[in-house]
């Protein structure tokens, strides 16, 4: 499995099957795709399976998580109390929601136009974010922009990847 790695720009990485990372069935994983077509056309090549990995941060092992056949899936779940998405074409949704309950709240125009600017500095994020991305906002300030549909995610010091292995 190293050499499959190597030869193909990837990175071989060990397996638990134990959840909380302790060593046991030691195996090898193969990570680091730019797509799930990648992914797809090497485990047919080399007969291995498409399976979801996981890690926390300490850990030196990953943990061999279940069979997929698709990429990962980020939700606002994902994230957690007062985390939102926003994509591409809801910028009518955003000003209706994130601006214009607020108008009212700034007693000057120093502080409605502080608000503003960073509102607009959302809506640009918004506008043309693409297919599969999405705006995400934490309380209402800009957090990332991320892929909902990636080959690998992180949040919060634990770490999903899709890979090959046994």
């Amino acid at each position: 499995m190293q050499d499959i790695a190597s030869e193909n720009g990837l990175q071989f990485v060990e397996t638990t099957d134990q959840m909380n990372g302790y060593p046991s069935n030691i195996k090898g994983a193969i990570i680091g795709f730019d797509d799930f077509e990648q992914a797809e056309a090497l485990a047919k090549q080399t007969g291995l399976e498409l399976r979801v990995i996981s890690k926390r941060d300490g850990w030196d092992l990953w943990y061999r998580g279940f069979n997929t056949s698709k990429p990962l899936t980020i939700t606002e779940e994902d994230f957690g109390d007062g985390f939102s998405f926003i994509t591409d074409g809801d910028e009518k949704a955003f000003y209706e929601n994130e601006v214009k309950p607020f108008l009212d709240d700034f007693d000057n125009l120093d502080d409605l136009m502080a608000f503003l600017e960073k509102k607009q500095e959302i809506a640009d994020k918004i506008n043309g974010i693409g297919d599969g991305y999405v705006v995400v906002m934490q309380n209402g300030e800009y957090y990332d922009t991320i892929n909902t549909r990636p080959m690998s995610f992180n949040y919060d010091g634990e770490y999903w990847e899709i890979a090959l292995a046994q």
